[in-house]
């Protein structure tokens, strides 16, 4: 679409495809390092077209790509080769840009979560909740951020057991087992590791155990290698907390191999120092 769009030369429509090739390849698992040399030659060519507003989305997508590969001081700021987070969010509220300010905190949650600052990371999937239901979000976002959100409530549920959090987890569970009906390419993986990780805080350690390996597989099977790596991820973290030191090195060392594969050496390189295995 992207191509056929410039050569008919309706280069807003080619420009747009091109950026919800980004947003979908991304969130797909794409290889983050041929990704984001696409992102690059597009959010260019947005530039040279002036297509600003699409470029400053791509933009997000890329500096979250290049902060997961370790090309950024601060994994957890979006600053760096693509775009500088704090003019940009700036720009996006003063000129009541909702898509791309929706954007920066979602991908602001994401990147919290992985490298495990969960209070910030709800803070910013706080922000994203606020303004998601005033925007034409695409559902693969939407779907990303009831995921991450109910992640991110059970992270902190097991972490200081305040009961608010247990609401917000169960109403992503409740999302992703709609969801999962209607797409369980895209959702089974989804709701096998929220289901995992609710297990994890009832102390209901076989159902737990259980969940992860499906929602390994099943990320795997549907090659969202992204999820397949955290969920390995957190199935470490499981088994660290039970005291299976072997079991936790295991997994822990599959997470860190797949984030490899996937492009993501920052986040690999975050397992290696955190979690010795």
């Amino acid at each position: 679409a992207h191509e056929i769009g410039m050569r008919c030369g309706d280069i807003q429509y080619a420009l747009l495809c091109a950026m919800q090739y980004c947003s979908h390849a991304y969130q797909s698992g794409k290889k983050l390092e041929t990704l984001e040399s696409k992102m690059k030659k597009h959010s260019d060519m947005m530039q040279e077209y002036k297509q600003i507003s699409t470029c400053n989305l791509v933009r997000v997508m890329r500096q979250a790509a290049l902060n997961m590969m370790g090309r950024s001081k601060d994994p957890l700021i979006l600053t760096g080769e693509a775009m500088d987070q704090e003019h940009l969010l700036k720009n996006a509220i003063e000129r009541k840009h909702r898509n791309l300010e929706l954007l920066i905190y979602l991908h602001c949650s994401w990147l919290a979560y992985f490298f495990g600052s969960y209070e910030l990371a709800s803070q910013m999937a706080g922000h994203a909740q606020a303004i998601i239901h005033e925007t034409c979000s695409a559902t693969f976002s939407v779907c990303n951020h009831a995921f991450f959100n109910g992640l991110i409530s059970l992270a902190l549920l097991r972490k200081t057991g305040d009961t608010k959090w247990k609401s917000i987890a169960n109403e992503s569970i409740e999302k992703m087992e709609n969801w999962t009906k209607y797409a369980p390419e895209n959702c089974q993986h989804k709701l096998f590791l929220l289901q995992a990780e609710s297990a994890f805080f009832l102390g209901q350690d076989a159902n737990a155990a259980k969940h992860y390996e499906m929602a390994i597989d099943g990320a795997k099977e549907n090659k969202f290698i992204q999820d397949q790596a955290l969920s390995c991820e957190r199935a470490g973290i499981f088994y660290l907390a039970h005291g299976n030191v072997s079991k936790a090195s295991e997994y822990y060392g599959q997470a860190h191999d797949i984030y490899l594969q996937w492009g993501a050496k920052g986040k690999a390189d975050h397992i290696r120092i955190n979690f010795p295995f």
